[in-house]
Formats: structure tokens, sequence, C-alpha cells
């Protein structure tokens, strides 16, 4: 199995990098870090392509997924959320065209609370399941999907949709990665709440370790959100 390790990252951030390059060379990954598409270079090309505010949309990708929604506050997202999601997109679409079995996507504030075998093994224990998505934690402890879990299979839960934790450190199978490709060619939310939809639009299968073997300082507190 090859896993292919991607990092999103903001490049002012650059503390983030100075914190995070130390530590993933500590744990075994070499990622590839994406810096492509920052809020402050997206051109109106760019936004016109993958931008879409119609509140339509919004309600089709939200819609019974959540308790509450602000509709009548929609605006569409925040350059930084469009930056996000296309840096994502972009991982996906290389991932999609390599060699590569499945994919690690991590974001610039996350923290390991285990190593790269530990990742990986996990991605093994989640083959034999199988699995199209696989969660190694996030902002939030296991409270968040603790009323949507289907069931559980050695160190991981199957979640039922809304099934992501933030997206600070999941991995994505190639053939799921072109599922979600096949559907997620707009965005209207943050990057969580698109994936949301895409994962159950395509009926994947996700799953989350346990315990996580991330998480991520935004949420913490110790980092300022730039979305």
């Amino acid at each position: 199995m090859k896993t292919k390790f991607y990092v999103m990252h903001y490049k002012k951030n650059v503390e983030r990098r100075a914190r995070l390059e130390p530590i993933l060379k500590e744990v075994g990954i070499d990622a590839i870090w994406y810096t492509d598409y920052d809020k402050n270079e997206l051109s109106e090309a760019v936004i016109d392509t993958y931008c879409d505010i119609s509140l339509d949309l919004f309600r089709e990708r939200t819609l019974g997924m959540y308790e509450e929604v602000d509709y009548e506050g929609y605006k569409g997202p925040t350059m930084g959320h469009i930056s996000l999601c296309i840096k994502h997109i972009k991982c996906m679409e290389d991932l999609v065209s390599s060699d590569y079995d499945n994919a690690v996507f991590l974001e610039d504030d996350v923290v390991f609370h285990g190593t790269k075998k530990d990742i990986v093994n996990s991605l093994h224990t989640a083959k034999e399941v199988p699995y199209d998505a696989l969660f190694f934690g996030g902002g939030f402890d296991h409270g968040l999907i603790a009323n949507r879990v289907l069931g559980s299979y050695k160190n991981l839960l199957r979640v039922d949709h809304p099934a992501t934790n933030c997206t600070s450190s999941y991995a994505l199978t190639k053939e799921a990665a072109e599922k979600v490709l096949g559907t997620f060619t707009t965005i209207c939310t943050s990057i969580d709440w698109e994936l949301n939809y895409h994962f159950k639009e395509n009926d994947l299968k996700v799953w989350h370790t346990s315990p996580y073997l991330c998480s991520q300082l935004s949420t913490a507190g110790v980092y300022e959100c730039t979305l």
C-alpha cells in the first residue's frame, strides 16, 4: 500500500510551518506542502470557477445535516474557505493522477499523538473493513460523533453522515477521492461541511480511529483561525 501525505498550508502562517516541519520529520512523515491558491492570491477567474453562493445550493448541501443553520444570514464562503477547499481539491486531483493507493490530508495546525507507523497501521486495519475515508482526529473528541457511531472494528469506529471531524487529519482512498471530485465541482461553504455533503452524496464508508491519533491547535485556541 502506497500512501501519500499532503499538508494544506497558508504561506503567511510562517510560524505554523516552522512548528510542524520538525514534527513531521520526528514522526517520520515526508509530506508535500501545498501552498497554491492562498486566499490573498485568488483571482476573479478562480473565484468564478469554483465559488457558487446560491442559497439553494447551500440549502442542498446542509439541509438535514445540522441542528442549526443560518440560512437567512448566508453570504457565501469566505476567501479562506474557498482557498482551503481548493487546496483539498487540488491534492485529491494529484492523488487520483498518481500511482498511490491513498493519501493523508493534513492541515498546518495538526497535532500528532502518534507516529507515521500508527497512521499507516490504522490504514492497513481500515483496508480490512473496507473504507473510503479515515479520520485520525480533528478539532473535537469522540463526543462529536458519538450518536452517529454505526459499529466498530478493532481500533476503528464506523460513523454515519455527517461524518467529518474538521479536516486537519484524514485519509482518502484514490477511488474515494475520484468519487468526491465528481461532485465537488463548486464551493459554497467550509471544507468540513463540503466534505460532509460529498461523502454522503457518494455513500462513502467513513471511519474514525479510537483513540484519536491527532488533534488540532486552531480549535484549542493556540492558533487564531485564518479562515
